[in-house]
């Protein structure tokens, strides 16, 4: 039925199709896309990040992820990163949102800066579930303890199903998570 009666519907933004970004649960808070993907091109304004008061029912919303310093070492060098032993690692850029957006590792070799979303890719997205995190210091291993899942750009999925659920209907949701952008009528 939602799909029968929002047939040839689409989300523009100053005339053009929106790039509709999404992810499972933003953790609180919506990013900015170049803090993600580091693109200047990719910033329109509907995708500059807010805050999220309707994702917390995700069972997932919290996570911890413990790694041991020989793993991340060897997991870098496996991706092109020099690395040698690691001593610390600390978030040099946060996003406005409070995500990492950019990490600093300290090792016998040096410093490494490398972008929070690529380490999040080479440790593995189901287990650092998002950029949305802190690091603890251990004698051998960092743990990693976060909010949300996935990117946190454009729509939170877990969000948007708590606004349904609080009666919001999806031009509301999408007003909210894509703001200035309009919902048009395309026979293309």
């Amino acid at each position: 039925t939602a799909v029968d009666a929002t047939k040839g519907q689409v989300l523009t933004y100053n005339g053009e199709l929106i790039n509709a970004f999404f992810h499972s649960t933003c953790g609180g808070y919506t990013e900015k896309a170049n803090n993600v993907w580091e693109s200047k091109s990719e910033n329109p304004s509907y995708l500059e990040g807010k805050e999220c008061k309707f994702c917390e029912d995700d069972p997932r919303f919290s996570w911890e992820y413990t790694i041991r310093r020989e793993t991340i070492a060897s997991r870098l060098r496996k991706y092109g990163y020099p690395v040698g032993k690691i001593k610390k690692i600390e978030i040099a850029v946060k996003g406005n949102g409070g995500r990492a957006s950019k990490l600093e590792i300290t090792h016998t070799r040096g410093r490494t800066i490398i972008p929070a979303n690529t380490f999040r890719i080479i440790f593995g997205q189901d287990l650092v579930r998002s950029t949305f995190f802190e690091i603890k210091v251990y004698s051998d291993a960092f743990l990693f303890r976060g909010r949300g899942s996935g990117h946190g750009v454009g729509l939170c999925q877990w969000g948007a199903r708590g606004m349904g659920l609080k009666g919001y209907d999806y031009d509301e949701i999408l007003k909210y998570y894509y703001p200035g952008t309009r919902i048009e009528k395309w026979n293309k």
